[in-house]
């Protein structure tokens, strides 16, 4: 028995027109497509789906959550929620959430809180409109109190180093006055330098601390110096730790009320604060800020004045 096999229907030959637009063909399906066809597609494709009602589909009828919504009250063509009867009106949505896909990779609630931080911006920008030369009046009246605020804190420094005779007012020394005792022109200087120090025990005993829990009775103090355990505090008899390990030193009582002398006195503009504390130091200690030297008499001969001006 042979088996014949048809040959395929004979065409007549492939014009010029039919082989181009072939070949346009296959080099279409060949080509790889692009991030925006891509896009395209996809979100063609996303439109149609959600076109189509899950609920008048074929397979509805079969759709195990349709029916647990029908036996809770839901009807197809109606929404979800409650309805207001007594205004004779239905607030509930009848169409599904839409789908927005985002085109950047910001997150949640970026855009919202970029553009009301964007409004304060320009409304800023709108208040404080200043022209360049308001700008630079501005700058320059910043740079004057800076440098102002530098003057003043050497100033602080000169006075302490003049008071520091060995009774405990001196800023090397450690002080066993109470702070209200000390003079008011540099006792900032004091209580910003103790309550840095307070702060770099405090790190240093909550450091040692960590240390109790894991290996009991293990002890760092064997690991420092001589220089570096005075340098800490933490030589014996120096200091006492209280709780929370808090370092307290010995002499001194904790100070947490509020000094209105202090407050009075910073609340002051820098420049009246620097001119005090220039005249504290003519009158008690003849001692020219702006020469950098002491005279040896009230007279001062040869200062030229108060003023930082008049010494060019």
């Amino acid at each position: 028995m042979n088996m014949t096999i048809p040959d395929p229907t004979p065409t007549g030959p492939e014009s010029y027109t039919e082989r181009l637009k072939r070949k346009q063909r296959a080099a279409e399906l060949a080509r790889p497509k692009s991030k925006a066809e891509l896009a395209r597609i996809e979100k063609q494709k996303r439109d149609e789906a959600l076109a189509k009602s899950l609920l008048s589909h074929q397979s509805a009828s079969a759709n195990k959550g349709l029916k647990m919504m029908k036996k809770m009250g839901f009807t197809p063509g109606g929404g979800l929620g409650k309805k207001e009867w007594d205004n004779d009106r239905d607030e509930a949505r009848l169409e599904p959430i839409g789908v927005h896909m985002k085109s950047d990779r910001g997150g949640i609630g970026l855009e919202k809180a970029t553009g009301d931080k964007l409004k304060d911006v320009v409304a800023g920008v709108g208040a404080e409109q200043l022209s360049p030369e308001e700008y630079r009046e501005r700058v320059r009246i910043e740079a004057g109190q800076a440098r102002m605020e530098a003057q003043f804190c050497g100033a602080q420094k000169v006075c302490e180093k003049f008071e520091d005779t060995g009774d405990g007012l001196g800023g090397s020394a450690q002080r066993s006055v109470p702070l209200g005792s000390i003079n008011v022109f540099w006792r900032g200087l004091v209580k910003a330098r103790e309550e840095k120090e307070r702060a770099r025990k405090m790190k240093y005993e909550m450091l040692q601390s960590l240390d109790s829990p894991r290996l009991p009775g293990y002890d760092r103090g064997h690991e420092l110096d001589r220089e570096d355990k005075v340098a800490l505090g933490i030589s014996p008899g120096s200091a006492r730790v209280r709780n929370l390990g808090m370092v307290v030193e010995d002499g001194a009582e904790d100070e947490t009320g509020e000094d209105e002398e202090l407050a009075e006195f910073e609340a002051l503009g820098v420049g009246e604060r620097l001119k005090r504390i220039v005249e504290y130091l003519r009158c008690k200690h003849k001692y020219c800020f702006w020469c950098k030297y002491q005279y040896p008499d009230e007279q001062m001969e040869g200062c030229p004045g108060l003023e930082e001006d008049l010494h060019g």
